[in-house]
């Protein structure tokens, strides 16, 4: 059962009703307190309204118009009845967005809180490429998504197609939010130019003929150093880190295990600290919103046809 949908009409029943609580909530008390002036008329019509903006940065971007124009409705509604003093519209502002992190933070473990760090042994113990490739680079944290599916020989072309064959439509409002912040900065302080990129660090220089020759992709397209059957090696250069991603797909019961390890090589003292400042929109948005879309598209591509070949 997906908690977070693709579509409003087959959406999460929790984020649901989420909404439809804080919604009759929020009706009743400023109907039945509209014309006084106290506290819990004033604060609990915008409390609902942060609960709004917080499923909201849980939910897709075809979800997220409904709960957006949701939290205006009762924005306008609340400051029509109570429309006080700055004061109390600084109170109102900050109860939103108090209101929109608790919310956050209580429905993301039915969301994406399934989606969360696993123990870096069981990589490390994976006969890979990879082990040797960067041996000299610490790895950071091992993601994992459980793909199901009853088909053998199953390989990273086959994640290929399921991203590919899915739209957009399953993008969170968080994740798009996080994207969007990084681009920002990217574009303000140049964090992307290629004048950053370290040519003679880059992993490619590491390869064999042994593993171009195994690679079922051209190094460096796209980024990717090397894309064997079932194992690939992604790397991105910026200014504030190089970033080091490994996939690999492993058979296991039900399905298929599909590990992402994470690695972070130093380019200079800001790298550290950029690491921990970008931690947490890490671990709560962006990796978990990610594997949610490896794993709802992966269900829809194959789980719906068992056995299909590759097109």
């Amino acid at each position: 059962m997906w908690l977070v949908s693709t579509s409003p009409s087959i959406a999460s029943p929790l984020l649901l009703g989420d909404i439809a609580l804080v919604c009759v909530v929020g009706v009743s008390v400023v109907l039945g307190f509209g014309r006084s002036r106290s506290g819990l008329a004033v604060m609990v019509p915008w409390l609902a309204c942060g609960a709004l903006g917080g499923a909201g940065l849980l939910s897709t971007l075809r979800l997220a118009p409904y709960v957006l124009m949701g939290m205006m409705a009762f924005a306008a509604l609340t400051l029509w009845r109570h429309a006080d003093g700055k004061r109390p519209a600084r109170c109102r502002t900050g109860s939103l967005a108090a209101a929109a992190l608790v919310n956050f933070l209580i429905l993301w473990p039915f969301t994406l809180g399934q989606y969360r760090p696993v123990s870096k042994a069981s990589y490390l113990s994976l006969a890979l490429r990879a082990h040797t490739l960067v041996a000299d680079v610490p790895v950071h944290d091992v993601w994992h998504v459980h793909l199901p599916d009853s088909t053998a020989n199953r390989t990273l072309l086959d994640v290929n197609e399921a991203m590919e064959s899915g739209g957009a439509g399953d993008v969170t409002v968080g994740l798009a939010g996080a994207a969007a912040a990084y681009q920002l900065a990217a574009l303000v302080f140049g964090l992307t130019r290629e004048a950053c990129a370290d040519t003679a660090s880059s992993m490619r220089r590491r390869l064999t003929d042994a593993d171009r020759a195994r690679s079922v992709g051209v190094p460096g397209r796209g980024g990717f150093v090397y894309h064997f059957e079932r194992e690939a090696l992604l790397e991105i250069q910026t200014c504030t880190a190089h970033a080091i991603y490994v996939f690999a797909l492993e058979p296991e019961p039900g399905g298929y295990g599909l590990y992402w390890a994470v690695y972070a090589k130093r380019v200079s003292w800001f790298t550290p600290i950029y690491m921990r400042l970008i931690e947490p929109m890490r671990r709560l948005v962006v990796y978990p919103s990610l594997l949610q879309r490896f794993e709802r598209r992966w269900r829809v591509r194959w789980r719906a046809e068992p056995g299909a070949p590759r097109t």
